[in-house]
């Protein structure tokens, strides 16, 4: 999923692409204006635009994740917003297949940087290793295709109701979400999500960005002092910075 992600978009490409170097990826773009689909398309994604006006449509987006992946030919597929990156490669896939597996078990933690920059371009997103458990995002978001006929994911994948073969892995997979990356981006993130959302929070969803700008800064640094090294639980699938 993607509207205006210019910041992180082409991250988010290398981390995919260098842990899952077969992957194909497809950008379901909400009608971007900042060069999103650009620098997707300048690494090789696909690109599937949908129009809500310049309005989240959370109903609209619910039936793109619920059948955006029913024509696909590979055998897993990840159904993830831009600033989920779960850690998984290759050969966890293979030893799943082995297994039985259909759903990944996934454990979510916002992840936390310093940047001062609302580009994002003063720190290395790659090399986070500060983060904070937040169950909200461990979403079954990983799945087979074919033993999995449905998933029936709720509002932002928060849940499902999957049909098929249903075999959790007894794995757990970190599912970094990159949210806390640096005040400015956060504040900027949080405004354009509130100003989109006004149809969604008039239904009761997104009802999380009708905050302050003095919450978003106690929360951060109340984010901050919390955060815990999750080092151990993320090094093998953290990418080497370029040189």
């Amino acid at each position: 999923m993607c509207y205006n992600e210019a910041s992180i978009i082409e991250e988010t490409i290398r981390h995919y692409r260098t842990l899952l170097p077969r992957c194909s990826i497809t950008i379901l773009d909400n009608m971007s204006t900042d060069g999103s689909v650009d620098i997707a398309q300048r690494n090789g994604c696909r690109i599937k635009r949908f129009n809500t006006s310049n309005h989240m449509d959370a109903t609209k987006m619910g039936i793109l994740r619920n059948d955006c992946w029913k024509t696909s030919f590979q055998k897993w597929v990840i159904v993830a917003d831009m600033d989920e990156w779960i850690c998984v490669k290759e050969k966890d896939l293979m030893e799943e297949d082995r297994l039985g597996t259909t759903i990944l078990t996934i454990k979510g933690y916002n992840m936390i940087g310093d940047s001062k920059d609302a580009s994002l371009r003063d720190i290395n997103l790659h090399q986070l290793h500060h983060g904070i458990y937040h169950a909200p995002e461990s979403k079954s978001i990983c799945f087979k295709v074919g033993p999995i006929r449905e998933m029936n994911f709720t509002h932002g994948c928060h849940s499902c109701a999957p049909h098929g073969t249903v075999r959790y892995s007894a794995k757990e997979y970190i599912l970094k979400h990159m949210d806390y990356l640096g005040l400015p981006y956060k504040l900027e993130k949080q405004n354009i999500r509130f100003q989109r959302s006004l149809r969604n929070r008039q239904r009761g969803m997104s009802t999380h960005y009708a905050v302050s700008a003095d919450t978003i800064r106690s929360g951060h640094d109340a984010i901050q002092q919390s955060k815990e090294d999750i080092y151990d639980l993320v090094k093998d699938y953290m990418i080497v910075p370029l040189l």
